[in-house]
């Protein structure tokens, strides 16, 4: 069940986001009712190019240039993440169950996000071995990683006019690891026939056997305010809120704690790596000063997101509107991404856009989006990542898809 749970994430994300912030638009238009459903998938990295990427998920020999490349791309901080999701949401705006200025709206997600910083050292170590270190010191201090799936289903309100809304959210968490290290250094003698091992920091992960391993509560919002640009024209900067919570685990968290900052002397790499029982041997924890526990009921956040920023005014006649904010998610690894570009109609059903940013998983991107627009319904397709489509030396790609449907 769990595997089919994977594989429908990954292939909605990538083919259905709620529309692309980038492309999102300020409709003040009041209907019966709305569908949507949206998608997004995005993979980035500062260091790791796509030919790299596509050998690991398509398979493939990683030969020495590709290794030799990848390594030299790196800096002292690196960083690499992922990001998938798809959402359905309906809005009714004929119900009067508070004012008649609300309508309801009921929406579901299923999510997967993951992140990590770590070190150049660390890199090297994954793609030549540790025949590449003989003599030195493997340093991947400052290394963390955090990772979560989950799915949502929530209910809220939202203003006819202003398209501003608020749900609450149940939330069913499937998985999640996470770990850090504050010091982490390796030394091996120029032979290989010792090493020295320091390590100062955790790592923990929690997983069930069934669908979930814990729940929790949370909010989704949209708050859309007009500000004055001068006595004639408007603009519209929005708020946007998605999965700001907490929960608690139901299946053990386990938890393997290096805290002690215990400095390990003794057998070879080889035959520290090669215990064939790995994190299950108590003598091999021991001898590592590392501590092994196991709690359940534990308190964990979710991966929140959250940006402000100017978007494009739908109802408006001017041709070309400006875009620019900024976006953040709340996973180790993910830096603010601010982004500036614009919003162009061509005529009255189409419409394209192209933004730069910089942060985020990666560095610098430049995005590119459509939409169709018609009286019932609106078709939207995006990538956060232009050269990512096309280039193989592109550090990741990013797509999103929405559909929108109204009476």
């Amino acid at each position: 069940m769990r595997q089919l749970l994977v594989i429908c994430v990954v292939f909605l994300a990538f083919f259905a986001k709620s529309q692309t912030y980038f492309s999102s638009n300020y409709d003040t238009l009041v209907h019966k009712s709305e569908w949507s459903f949206n998608g997004f998938g995005d993979l980035g990295a500062t260091s790791l190019n796509n030919e790299l990427f596509g050998k690991f998920i398509l398979g493939g020999s990683i030969d020495t240039r590709l290794k030799d490349q990848t390594l030299a791309n790196h800096g002292a901080v690196n960083r690499i993440g992922f990001t998938l999701q798809t959402e359905l949401i309906y809005i009714n705006y004929c119900q009067n169950n508070t004012k008649r200025n609300f309508g309801i709206i009921v929406k579901t997600g299923v999510y997967g996000i993951g992140s990590a910083v770590y070190s150049k050292d660390l890199a090297g170590l994954t793609l030549f071995g540790n025949q590449h270190y003989l003599g030195q010191t493997i340093d991947f201090s400052g290394s963390k990683f955090d990772a979560m799936s989950f799915q949502k289903v929530g209910f809220g309100f939202i203003h006819k006019k202003t398209k501003s809304y608020i749900t609450v959210n149940a939330y069913g968490m499937n998985a999640f690891a996470k770990g850090v290290f504050q010091n982490g250094q390796i030394f091996q003698t120029a032979a290989g026939d010792s090493l020295s091992v320091l390590l100062n920091g955790s790592m923990s992960y929690c997983f069930s056997n069934s669908l979930y391993a814990g729940y929790g509560i949370g909010i989704d919002g949209e708050y859309n305010f007009p500000f004055l640009i001068n006595e004639n024209r408007t603009a519209i900067l929005q708020l946007s809120a998605k999965n700001i919570g907490l929960g608690f685990t139901t299946s053990p968290v386990i938890t393997y704690d290096m805290s002690s900052g215990h400095n390990y002397t003794g057998a070879t790499f080889d035959q520290l790596v090669n215990q064939s029982s790995g994190w299950t041997n108590t003598a091999l924890l021991d001898s590592l000063g590392i501590q092994k526990t196991e709690d359940k009921n534990q308190l964990f956040f979710l991966p929140g997101f959250l940006q402000i920023g100017k978007i494009a005014d739908a109802m408006s006649d001017r041709r070309l509107q400006g875009i620019f904010g900024i976006r953040m998610y709340f996973i180790a690894g993910y830096s603010p991404l601010l982004y500036i570009g614009g919003n162009y109609k061509l005529g009255k059903h189409l419409q394209f856009g192209c933004v730069g940013s910089y942060g985020g998983f990666t560095n610098f991107r430049a995005s590119v989006f459509g939409a169709l627009r018609f009286n019932h319904f609106t078709v939207k397709l995006a990538t956060e990542d232009v050269y990512g489509t096309f280039s193989s030396q592109s550090r990741g790609q990013a797509y999103s898809f929405s559909f929108n449907y109204n009476l």
